[in-house]
């Protein structure tokens, strides 16, 4: 094509080039007769050729810079694919850019102009409006979305060829009416949320008064609350309600944290002021209303797990926590842990072996725990194998250990996470106790690989499982998971078919988490324990279970040459230093935040070490600091008054920063909510 333009240029110019070399030939004979014949006329012979060949060269010029301006303008001679010319894409609608192959800007027409408010941007690099190479937008058939002023464009790329040189011609569909549409539906679609009172049934067991009055000054909150965004509220079943609402009022429910919650808070009933709550479960999913539905029940169902008085929101793959400031209301009803007892043993009748762990770095009540459901699964079934998963060399557990291999059928019991692996069949059960965060576990990858498991924890939720569990027992509000199994093993074992060694390892569990009896009790605790007492359990026996040696004393100690006080000395730091710490560190990190809680005034207490190398934080509250919302900031969890967590990649002291920084934001939170009361 190049060829054939050139020809038809040259064919186009061969008239004028003619008529010039005519000229000159003309002006060149006459000078040669004015020599011949009149000299005095040669001169100005002279002068006529100079003027002509002036007027040749500036004639050139102009034709070279009329050809250059008009390339890089709205030249009518510059073809792109055949027929179609600048000419063309300049009366286009549609903003057209062109780029050179640098991918600097060689022309846009006047819709592109007025996209860029008027910017002329010739000569310009094209990643002054998008960073993608044209080299790879123009392999890229879904292009690329952007945006300019308030106006949304899909950008594609195409490559030809002008003049032997690549051209790239962009291409920008407007999509600012589609999104607006979409954003618009999005928005005024609807969502579900399920909202239960979680405490009045059990509140009115303690306190004298109207249940109904009391419901009903919740509806009324309720209703009030729907009504402002123009919801529909139902109650579908006593206490239980089914909110629907658009999608718009999500984002606003987030920023107000579900301020119903502490609406609701300020109804208090019984000579204590105890506050009624309620608890929310709501989702901003892909998929159907009856989808919806579901993400909103089983968000609904983790704020019940991790003890109520709070809102669940789940957002595509991201689930948010507001709420849970007021300390869970222990239910005095064993009715679910029958229920419970008896799915869990219909699983393991129906499993080929069972598998049963804790947590890294198990403490007496994990131990305790999976010692009971060990006993239990032998009374479902004593045919199937059934195995604890452990580390068989944690010296801080040597003494249970071999309290427990006394017990029959427990001399093999115990085995490590690499032959745990070897033993895991499709159809086995792994039951995992007192611990629900898969960071946690004993064996991660146990748990990954397992089809069927089972959960038996009093932690809150921090999150959904990867694999649906075949049974969940989750209950915050229990004192422990010693207290739950014993539950479990009341309803289901005959009275005295729980050995003596077995009572008084599940019974140092609820001890530890209790701290004695002395904290996060109710009439579920003690009657756990007066259960395991009634198996045989010696209190005397179990104290000797924490008797600690004279290395112990002295890693305690450690903790207490330095400490931080902060919040007015409410709130006590203790930091070990000591860089070869071991697991057994861990646990005097506990009982040295214990031991600050009996300083007067100290109402939360944390104590912080290396661990392999690894921070350790061990966090108690005396009642009046929610020491768990504070281990939550820091990636941890645990309960009202104990909580833990660890970190990476920080030393002692970075990681006290950071924690009294998540205090401070704590404190504040609650004082922004006393304001608001």
């Amino acid at each position: 094509m190049k060829n054939k333009f050139r020809n038809k240029m040259f064919r186009s110019m061969l008239p004028t080039i003619l008529s010039l070399a005519l000229g000159l030939l003309s002006i060149t004979a006459y000078i040669i007769l004015s020599y011949l014949s009149q000299s005095e006329a040669v001169s100005i012979g002279y002068m006529i050729l100079v003027v002509y060949i002036c007027m040749i060269v500036l004639g050139v010029v102009v034709f070279y810079f009329i050809k250059t301006a008009r390339s890089n303008s709205d030249i009518n001679d510059l073809l792109f694919s055949g027929s179609l010319s600048l000419q063309t894409l300049s009366r286009a609608t549609m903003p057209i850019l062109i780029c050179d192959k640098n991918e600097k800007i060689s022309w846009m027409n006047a819709a592109c102009r007025d996209v860029l408010d008027g910017k002329d941007l010739r000569g310009e690099s094209i990643h002054q409006l998008f960073t993608r190479q044209l080299d790879t937008l123009i392999n890229d058939k879904a292009g690329i979305e952007c945006t300019f002023s308030d106006r949304v464009f899909n950008i594609k790329a195409f490559l030809t060829v002008s003049d032997d040189r690549p051209v790239y011609i962009t291409v920008w569909e407007e999509l600012t009416a589609m999104r607006a549409l979409e954003h618009k539906m999005a928005e005024e679609q609807t969502l579900v949320a399920y909202i239960t009172i979680d405490n009045l049934e059990e509140l009115m067991q303690f306190v004298q008064g109207n249940y109904r009055s009391v419901a009903s000054q919740v509806h009324a909150i309720l209703e009030d609350w729907c009504k402002d965004t123009g919801g529909v509220l139902n109650e579908y079943s006593r206490d239980k309600y089914i909110f629907f609402y658009e999608a718009s009022q999500f984002r606003k429910f987030a920023e107000s944290k579900f301020s119903v919650l502490d609406k609701v808070r300020e109804i208090r009933v019984g000579e204590n002021n105890t506050p009624v709550t309620i608890s929310i479960g709501t989702a901003k999913v892909e998929g159907s209303l009856t989808q919806k539905a579901a993400a909103a029940s089983g968000a609904l169902e983790m704020a019940l797990q991790r003890g109520g008085d709070q809102a669940v929101a789940k957002e595509g793959n991201s689930i948010f926590f507001y709420g849970g400031v007021t300390k869970s209301f222990q239910k005095r009803t064993k009715v679910r842990a029958r229920v419970i007892a008896s799915s869990l043993a219909s699983c393991v009748q129906n499993a080929s072996s069972v598998l049963i762990m804790g947590h890294r770095n198990a403490d007496f009540d994990a131990f305790g725990a999976c010692v009971g459901l060990a006993r239990f699964c032998l009374m479902c079934d004593s045919s199937k194998p059934v195995n604890i998963v452990s580390n068989l060399r944690d010296a801080s557990l040597a003494k249970c250990f071999e309290k427990a291999r006394r017990l029959s059928g427990f001399e093999e019991m115990f085995i490590d996470s690499f032959t745990a692996q070897d033993r895991l069949r499709s159809d086995t059960l792994l039951i995992i106790a007192d611990v629900n965060n898969k960071t946690q576990f004993e064996s991660a990858d146990l748990a990954a690989n397992a089809n069927n498991i089972a959960y038996i924890d009093h932690h809150r939720q921090a999150a959904e499982f990867d694999t649906r569990p075949v049974v969940k027992y989750i209950d915050p509000t229990a004192s422990s998971t010693c207290e739950l199994v014993a539950d479990m093993l009341e309803q289901t074992l005959p009275a005295g078919a729980l050995a003596k060694d077995e009572a008084e390892l599940m019974l140092a569990g609820i001890v530890l988490d209790t701290k004695k009896f002395a904290i996060n009790t109710g009439t579920k605790t003690f009657s756990a324990a007066q259960y395991l007492e009634s198996e045989g359990a010696n209190p005397v026996e179990v104290q000797e279970l924490f008797a600690a040696s004279r290395y112990d004393f002295m890693r305690e100690s450690y903790f207490f040459t330095d400490l931080r006080s902060i919040a007015n000395e409410t709130v006590v730091i203790a930091i070990s230093h000591r860089e070869d710490n071991t697991a057994g560190d861990r646990i005097a990190a506990a009982k040295a935040a214990d031991k600050l809680l009996s300083i007067d005034g100290v109402l939360a207490s944390f104590a912080i070490c290396l661990v392999d190398g690894a921070i350790r934080i061990s966090a108690r509250s005396g009642g009046k600091i929610n020491v768990q919302r504070i281990m939550e900031k820091l990636g941890g969890g645990g309960h009202f008054e104990a909580a833990a967590t660890s970190m990476s990649n920080v030393t002692p002291d970075e990681a006290a920063d950071l924690l009294e920084k998540a205090v401070y934001e704590y404190l504040k939170e609650q004082e922004e909510k006393e304001k608001k009361k």
